[in-house]
């Protein structure tokens, strides 16, 4: 393991200011063998090949790795690259904080509303239901940090009704719960008339140049193995004639598409079901339509004859169920729910931190992009609180 210096190590619980690498590199340790994990690696030994010295790194695992060496390290770097599952997260994170005065897990609790005071201009409160004393408690905030999933966050602002906001907490502009969108996603798999190298781990092939695409529609290529007898295989280096494929496409958000408040039905705490309405246009299901054969023409480009097998038929949203854009962001409050820092405008000590406030959705898993939103929302939330 690389840590961090001992210089930064005698700054006790204190983040320096003296920035020394270019990159600092969070990660598992050698045991985090896939694709990103190979990538990391390699991106980090190109940097220092260019430029000897202006990386360091520290690996997180049940042993190493605390808080205390994340903060000093971060502090340490001009960028921070991170790779690795989020059970280190749990591990490196959580199991400290629970040691922390200031800190407290509340398990077994379902969000209800979020509770505005009309005196105090925010929201000061949350109310929940308790499932271990199968009772509704509510929970004094000073701010309060969304994350339910596009979903659940619509529902939880749609219910969150008071006087001042009798359509939901962040629905002024009447936008709360539209602009729903979820990637098209589609699996199949082809046979080469040669054997290739199995791939391990598995290749991603991006999205085709924006000239040669139509706005906001694209498709990405990831190729992986198709049984469990290739995954096995390719660990050892050998050749096979079957490749999986997963294409991921983009969805052109539409006011039309959204998640509301049911008219008609209840969910088991009494409070509206909510209606999801979504479905894929021909243009976006005829975009991953077209991918396959791009694919397969590249194949034979490179001198693979390639014959398509059965295509699994998930071409409706909710198969992927990367879902986005109930709450989504805009420099004005006429055209979004949330503001840059993804503070609702309704409600400024109210932040969304989940894929809610995605205006579009890249051809791309969204993880990383709701994590990196997330820590800077957090981080200008820190600041607004402690100069408030």
């Amino acid at each position: 393991m690389a840590n961090a210096d001992d210089s930064n190590r005698r700054q006790h619980g204190k983040m320096t200011s003296e920035t020394r690498y270019q990159a600092l590199f969070l990660g598992a340790g050698p045991q985090m063998q896939c694709g990103v994990g190979q990538f990391t690696r390699l991106l980090q030994e190109a940097i220092e090949k260019l430029d000897p010295g202006s990386c360091t790194a520290l690996t997180l695992t049940r042993r190493e790795g605390s808080v205390a060496e994340i903060w000093r390290a971060v502090g340490s770097a001009r960028s921070v690259v991170c790779n690795f599952p989020i059970v280190a997260w749990k591990r490196v994170m959580v199991r400290p904080l629970l040691r922390s005065s200031n800190f407290r897990l509340q398990t077994g609790a379902h969000a209800l509303q979020l509770h505005w005071s009309a005196s105090k201009g925010k929201v000061d409160s949350v109310l929940y239901y308790n499932w271990h004393t199968n009772s509704t408690e509510r929970i004094a905030a000073s701010a309060v940090v969304v994350a339910c999933g596009p979903l659940g966050s619509a529902k939880l602002l749609h219910n969150s009704t008071s006087n001042e906001f009798p359509h939901g907490l962040g629905n002024s502009a009447g936008l709360l719960g539209r602009f729903l969108h979820d990637h098209p996603r589609e699996w199949w798999s082809f046979r080469m008339d040669k054997p290739l190298t199995l791939l391990a781990p598995a290749a991603y092939l991006t999205r085709l140049p924006y000239n040669f695409s139509p706005p906001l529609l694209a498709t990405s290529w990831t190729l992986g193995t198709a049984s469990v007898r290739d995954k096995v295989r390719s660990r050892f280096g050998l050749k096979g004639t079957v490749v999986g494929v997963q294409i991921i496409g983009t969805m052109i958000p539409s006011e039309m598409c959204s998640a509301k408040p049911s008219s008609a039905q209840k969910d088991e705490f009494g409070l509206p079901a909510l209606d999801v309405c979504i479905r894929y246009s021909d243009a976006e299901v005829g975009a991953v339509i077209r991918s396959r054969q791009h694919l397969l023409n590249l194949m034979d480009e490179a001198g693979y004859g390639a014959t398509r097998g059965e295509t699994v038929p998930t071409l409706f949203p909710g198969t992927v169920a990367h879902y986005g854009g109930t709450a989504r962001m805009h420099a004005k409050r006429e055209y979004g729910v949330t503001d840059a820092l993804n503070r609702v405008y309704d409600a400024p000590n109210v932040l969304v931190c989940d894929a809610s406030c995605f205006t579009t959705a890249a051809e791309k898993n969204p993880t990383l992009t709701v994590m990196a939103i997330a820590a800077r929302a957090a981080t200008h939330l820190a600041h607004d609180l402690k100069h408030a």
